[in-house]
């Protein structure tokens, strides 16, 4: 009785990549960075911790 072949693994194609990176970072911002703004906005943190949370994301999600 044999095994059978697996198939070598296939990388998604470049345009699901950069799909997914998208909704990872749309969720990431409306989760952490979005309520930092609204935050700045009412003047109860500095816009640098809100642009330090974006750039954040931004690092974690790297466009491919």
């Amino acid at each position: 009785q044999g095994y059978p072949v697996l198939a070598e693994p296939v990388a998604p194609p470049h345009e699901d990549i950069i799909y997914r990176t998208q909704a990872a970072r749309a969720a990431a911002y409306a989760a952490e960075s979005d309520p930092l703004f609204f935050q700045y906005q009412r003047g109860e943190v500095d816009r640098q911790a809100w642009l330090d949370k974006v750039q954040e994301i931004k690092d974690r999600f790297p466009k491919p």
